[in-house]
This record gives structure tokens, C-alpha cells and sequence, in this order.
């Protein structure tokens, strides 16, 4: 798809939904990563349960 084919409105959503796409990868690549630390940290700890918690920021603002 070529961008100058399109309007400034179908720029705003492809870029919008891009946007919210990357986001949304973001989102599972961390939470994934979380799950296999506080796994990790549960076997070497030799605890039964960890939990870690996260903010996220972008551009100044919590998602």
C-alpha cells in the first residue's frame, strides 16, 4: 500500500491502528517476559509465588 494514494483521514487510522497494534505487541511481549521472571525468581528463591508489577509510560502518560 502506498501512502500517497490515501487521504489525510485513512493516514490517521492506519496510523491510529498501527499505533494501537504496536501497543498491543508491546503489551504481550511484557507480559510474557514478566511471567518467565517471576518464574524464574520463584526457583531461585525457592518461593511459591512472586508477583511483579509494571507502569508503562508513553509520551508522559500511563497505559
Amino acid at each position: 500500500m502506498t501512502l500517497f494514494n490515501l487521504t489525510e483521514a485513512e493516514k490517521t487510522i492506519l496510523m491510529d491502528e498501527t499505533v494501537i497494534d504496536l501497543k498491543h505487541s508491546l503489551e504481550v511481549v511484557i507480559k510474557n517476559l514478566l511471567a518467565e521472571y517471576e518464574t524464574d525468581l520463584e526457583s531461585n528463591l525457592n518461593v511459591s509465588k512472586v508477583e511483579v508489577n509494571f507502569i508503562v509510560k508513553m509520551d508522559g502518560i500511563e497505559v
